[in-house]
């Protein structure tokens, strides 16, 4: 997430109303860099139903996808192909194998972060769903995050 922090952030909560998903209320927040107006779209779990459990997924996972673009936004057809792969690995990797918290796209990168319940179970399940193939590659990184402190960070710097 150090292109959060590099992006010297003002981010405000869109006016769109919050989606409600499987007790969990999503958000869109924009951070528009100052220097030059360009934009970073993020969606995040707003808030979790509270009978979710964080301590049951102590690991994060960043899916990152990179793309090149005059104005730092992903073109339609790339757009909608990552909008494809999120509705494919989303559903095989929701609880209890994990949860989507957060979802940004901009300054050429698409990434999702999930919280992991263990490292092995959420790569053998994307594995499997990857077997079909994506049309673009994917980094992947996971590191022990048992206090969500990305997702922390996240939520607490979006100014309503």
């Amino acid at each position: 997430m150090k292109q959060l922090a590099a992006f010297s952030m003002l981010v405000l909560l869109t006016a769109s109303a919050p989606a409600t998903e499987d007790g969990k209320t999503w958000a869109t927040a924009t951070a528009t860099r100052p220097s030059d107006g360009r934009k970073i779209v993020y969606r995040f779990i707003q808030e979790y139903s509270p009978t979710f459990d964080r301590s049951m997924y102590p690991i994060r996972v960043t899916l990152s996808w990179k793309y090149s673009s005059g104005t730092g936004m992903p073109s339609v057809p790339e757009r909608e192909s990552m909008d494809k792969l999120e509705d494919r690995i989303a559903p095989q990797l929701e609880p209890p194998v994990a949860s989507l918290a957060l979802v940004r796209t901009g300054d050429n990168l698409r990434q999702w972060t999930f919280y992991a319940s263990s490292e092995a179970t959420f790569m053998k399940k994307l594995e499997q769903v990857l077997k079909s193939g994506t049309p673009q590659a994917i980094e992947v990184a996971a590191t022990p995050e048992p206090k969500w402190e990305t997702y922390e960070r996240f939520v607490q710097g979006v100014r309503k």
